[in-house]
């Protein structure tokens, strides 16, 4: 889906997954305890085995329904932090006006050098 979806249209395209997703998160604990019911113990297996059956056939069937988008409407992956900036504010020996005290490299190596000096 997101290789089809415009730079403008990620918010709806979101906001669309969200909504499936809380429906599953909802409905998914009802059918499990149906399952579990009618099966016994064994019908929680049953249940994520279906579940995860119906998403790969979902999923293989929306591949073969349209062709990849062209080379030249892809972007390219940008790789991004998983770290958010303000977590580095919590720092306390980060010093603000300094650029460098901001990056993960430096806050990974400040803590490994106290680490080892407490350790030691």
């Amino acid at each position: 889906m997101n290789d089809f979806v415009s730079a403008d249209g990620f918010v709806e395209a979101s906001s669309g997954l969200l909504l499936v997703y809380s429906a599953g998160a909802v409905c998914g604990p009802l059918i499990a305890a149906a399952f579990i019911e009618w099966f016994g113990k064994e019908g929680l297996l049953f249940f994520t085995a279906t579940a995860h059956a119906a998403m790969a056939i979902f999923a293989i069937q929306r591949m073969y329904q349209r062709a990849r988008p062209s080379e030249e409407d892809r972007s390219d992956f940008v790789a991004v932090s998983a770290a958010t900036p303000s977590a580095f504010n919590l720092d306390p020996r980060a010093d603000p006006s300094d650029e460098d005290s901001w990056t993960l490299q430096t806050i990974a190596i400040r803590l490994a050098v106290d680490a080892k000096s407490s350790a030691s």
